[in-house]
């Protein structure tokens, strides 16, 4: 009777051990299904901010070349006004020199009749 208390103690001992461990083991359990719900919100976080990078970095590119197109039409725009004032710079000497032939024509012309009404005389 003596061995039999001493099993039941030593059961009791071992049963509350069992739960204790049992307890412990639950408590792992929710801390890891914890960590594992903590962990799907990171990664699922990170799913978030690696496609907001890339719209920027998409947004990026498409501003550079926005950019880059810009500066080309700039060149052109000012290659064209560079051209334009040469044209009109040429326009004006045409007119110039054909406005002093103009002129030279004309006192050559009175010099000439000059010449002429002096030989008459």
């Amino acid at each position: 009777s003596k061995e039999l208390a001493r099993l039941g103690a030593e059961l009791n001992k071992v049963a509350k051990e069992a739960d204790r461990l049992g307890e412990e083991l639950a408590e792992a359990r929710g801390k890891a299904s914890g960590g594992e719900k903590r962990l799907a919100e990171l990664e699922e976080q990170l799913g978030k901010e690696t496609e907001q990078r890339q719209a920027v970095e998409d947004g990026f590119r498409k501003l550079r070349a926005k950019m880059v197109m810009n500066e080309k039409l700039v060149k052109m725009g000012e290659r064209a006004a560079m051209q334009e004032v040469g044209r009109r710079k040429q326009m004006a000497r045409s007119s110039i020199a054909r406005m002093l032939n103009g002129q030279a024509a004309g006192v050559f012309d009175s010099f000439v009749a000059a010449v002429v009404a002096s030989k008459e005389r």
